[in-house]
């Protein structure tokens, strides 16, 4: 599932390194716009589908670790990185304006995943199916509210999608090469029409919100079957580090002359500074301020097993349960959390044994 969050978390860089040029007055090749959008109908709904999947094994914690891990993992990078893009982009954003902390940055994902985590607990008793239509109709009925957190909070619904598909997701893995072929032709038609006619995807579409799953499952189908992919693999694993860092690379890239390079070119370099420079966040400071709040519990709990280690005590394992009824089973019951798009790695680590299934 690591494959899929990676593809997921690479199309969106690929949008930002074609959308900022853009908004800076820069004019992109249309191929690469055409693109862009067919891709739009996918990109969010998979990371959010592939979240609501393990959100069985979230669940499975006591609730105040429940709520901490989502305050260190969700809230605190969402804080630190709104008030970096400010200093990245001055002017550009109005960080005194509540549009701005309310769904109006390139950080709304973190917005619409915490809403999602931070009701789930309250509907856990709810059919996933019913909290669903739910949110579809309320959300529908708010359509012509100006108002951006509204706006990106129609995203939500592709999360209780994944709540509600985690006990199929064995057999849709199983599901027969042709179905996953018409499928994929419908997803690939109606990308390319939504681009043509609508552009950047409409949220919560009749047509495009069923359809957009459709190529969620094909491409899930797809990787399931490739053998090995460690480098997405490891983007996927990772995919906090590369969304939060790579926007606002970018537009210091522009501010600082990317703009003056051929048109294509301009959209190399972003590609190319926005994967790249995230990578190394990632691969050197994953687990720093930057991208989690540090835990109070491990600060208080680090002498005590100094001592026990002094005394040749056991050692401590943890071993995460996963919540009966949660809906995963064999391959998602091996699998560890990981906050979307990424990180609750040092978290999984306490709460698992040694295990490398993942998720998404």
């Amino acid at each position: 599932m690591d494959r899929l969050r990676g593809i997921a978390v690479l199309l969106v860089i690929a949008w930002h390194a074609f959308s900022i040029p853009t908004f800076f007055g820069v004019a992109m090749p249309s191929a690469v716009q055409i693109l862009n959008d067919a891709l739009s109908t996918y990109r969010i709904p998979a990371l959010l589908v592939l979240s609501g999947l393990l959100l069985g094994r979230s669940l499975a914690k006591p609730l105040p670790t429940y709520y901490l891990g989502k305050v260190r993992h969700i809230a605190w990078p969402f804080l630190v990185w709104s008030l970096i893009y400010l200093l990245a982009n001055p002017g550009g954003a109005d960080g005194l304006s509540p549009d701005y902390w309310l769904g109006g940055s390139y950080l709304w994902y973190l917005l619409v995943i915490g809403f999602c985590y931070a009701i789930a607990p309250l509907v856990r008793r709810v059919p996933a199916l019913a909290v669903l239509t739910v949110l579809v109709l309320v959300l529908s009925s708010l359509r012509g509210a100006d108002s951006d957190l509204v706006y990106v909070l129609m995203d939500a619904p592709y999360f209780f999608v994944g709540v509600a598909a985690a006990p199929l997701v064995p057999r849709l893995l199983r599901a027969p090469g042709w179905a996953v072929l018409i499928a994929a032709v419908v997803a690939i038609l109606w990308g390319v029409y939504s681009a043509w006619h609508y552009g950047y995807a409409p949220r919560l579409h009749v047509v495009g919100f069923p359809v957009s799953l459709l190529g969620v499952f094909s491409l899930a189908w797809v990787l399931n079957r490739v053998s090995s992919l460690p480098w997405l693999e490891w983007v996927g694993r990772h995919s906090l580090q590369f969304y939060v860092v790579h926007f606002p690379v970018m537009v210091v890239a522009v501010r600082f002359g990317a703009v003056s390079l051929p048109r294509q070119l301009v959209y190399l370099v972003l590609l190319l500074a926005g994967v790249g420079i995230p990578a190394l966040f990632a691969r050197f400071a994953a687990g720093s301020v930057l991208f989690e709040l540090p835990d109070p519990r491990r600060n208080a709990e680090a002498p005590a097993k100094s001592a026990i280690r002094k005394r040749g005590g056991a050692r401590l394992d943890r071993v995460d349960v996963l919540a009966p009824g949660s809906g995963l089973t064999g391959a998602q019951g091996a699998q560890h959390e990981q906050e979307p798009p990424g990180a609750d790695q040092r978290e999984a680590l306490e709460h698992r044994v040694h295990r490398q299934g993942h998720q998404y």
